[in-house]
């Protein structure tokens, strides 16, 4: 369980507030956006939002922290399948491939989208149909946060074979990730 320390309750505070000011809905790209999505950063918890796979390597964005963006932003995820995707690599047997639509809860305006992934039996996470089919809409989800929320400088994704490092890491003020 993660303490919060006074700054960590004033940065949510604050963070409620702004949030509050514009009814829960802000124009991605925007300074106030910006400001906001830092704030959402500064609260991730590593290994629950985000985790640290290699030492020295940005983290990887996990599912809850992709999913705290897309709430905050009033935004929705549609996933529907890759046509594009499969036709292209049709030769790999057992293929999954999604499409992830990120959708304004509010207007219906489709804002981004991402692509996602994965083969049945690659790894343990896609030992059976419906587990491969789970790890490529966390893919196609993930790749669709990261395509429009200006974050990609400090996570990144599809890592998840990889076995996590004890790290110590520090989200500074200013919503930096430091490993």
């Amino acid at each position: 369980m993660k303490t919060k320390s006074n700054l960590e309750k004033k940065n949510r505070i604050n963070n409620d507030k702004a949030i509050a000011k514009n009814n829960g809905h802000f124009e991605i790209g925007t300074i106030e956006a910006n400001k906001v999505i830092d704030l959402l950063i500064k609260d991730f918890v590593s290994r629950i939002d985000f985790m640290v796979l290699v030492r020295g390597k940005k983290p990887t964005l996990l599912v809850p922290g992709a999913d705290k963006l897309a709430f905050k932003f009033n935004l929705m995820s549609l996933f529907s399948k890759d046509t594009e995707t499969l036709e292209m690599l049709s030769h790999v047997k057992g293929l999954v491939a999604f499409k992830c639509d990120l959708v304004s809860r509010k207007t219906g305006k489709k804002i981004g989208e991402g692509r996602g992934a994965a083969v049945l039996g690659e790894k343990e996470n896609c030992k059976d149909p419906n587990s491969t089919i789970k790890m490529a809409e966390i893919r196609a989800k993930r790749d669709a946060v990261l395509n429009i929320f200006p974050i990609r400088d400090r996570f990144t994704q599809d890592t998840e074979d990889q076995k996590p490092e004890e790290t110590k890491v520090k989200i500074s003020a200013d919503g930096t990730v430091e490993i």
